[in-house]
């Protein structure tokens, strides 16, 4: 995984025991870094920030269907801080799909690979990346911003059914979902 963050941004993503959706942790947008890992369980996410979690390049040359598929919890302030999640050919621009907005509890997110908003079909790509993105304006702050768990990329080959795991890495309100692009900082 490469992680990185706005120029300056002592926060970045970071494994932590705040709010593990199974097991003992989960990954907390703002719980690494050098300010990041000082954070309390349960504090509030700081204003002006861009945490990246990106993974690749990984082939799907061959593939016949694939998905990124995880667990997320998130509390931001609606349509203005974002949890982002997205793939790329380039390594450089994503796209994918944005959820702002409180939870407050784990709903899995799919990101078909097959059908990536705004790039179309990345199934027979040889180079595919993912991201995580938590971006925040520099206004209102709410506790914790985003977690992430149970985070796996499958692809299937063939006719068959079975699938096979490319990479396995981390282990009630309104919510706006909407498709969106980033670019690496």
């Amino acid at each position: 995984w490469q992680l990185s963050n706005y120029e300056g941004v002592a926060f970045s993503w970071g494994k932590r025991d705040c709010r593990p959706y199974a097991g003992g942790y989960s990954a907390w947008a703002v719980g690494g870094g050098a300010d990041g890992a000082a954070l309390a369980c349960g504090s509030e996410y700081p204003v002006e920030s861009r945490s990246w979690m990106a993974y690749g390049p990984f082939s799907l040359a061959g593939a016949t269907a694939a998905e990124l598929r995880f667990q997320a919890w998130v509390d931001s302030e609606s349509e203005y801080d974002l949890f982002f999640w997205g793939a790329s050919t380039d390594g450089d621009s994503f796209s994918g799909w944005n959820l702002s907005g409180s939870s407050r509890e784990w709903a899995e997110r799919v990101l078909d690979l097959a059908d990536v908003p705004n790039m179309g079909n990345l199934l027979g790509q040889d180079q595919v990346w993912i991201a995580l993105v938590f971006d925040s304006d520099g206004s209102m702050v709410y506790p914790e911003g985003a977690h992430v768990d149970n985070l796996v990329i499958r692809m299937k080959t063939g006719s068959g059914s079975a699938a096979k795991t490319v990479s396995a890495g981390i282990g009630a309100g309104r919510q706006l979902l909407m498709p969106a692009q980033y670019s690496l900082p």
